[in-house]
């Protein structure tokens, strides 16, 4: 059950970070706002 537990706590995890549906989400990434915005390094 190690798996389960894993993915809940992955799906868990997205679903509090992520404050958009996935329409949203969709329409944001087709914006030049989204395409500015990298991941920085630590």
């Amino acid at each position: 059950m190690a798996v389960k537990d894993d993915d809940t706590a992955t799906w868990s995890d997205f679903r509090e970070t992520v404050n958009m549906t996935a329409r949203e989400l969709e329409k944001w990434l087709d914006t030049d706002k989204s395409r500015g915005v990298v991941q920085k390094s630590s």
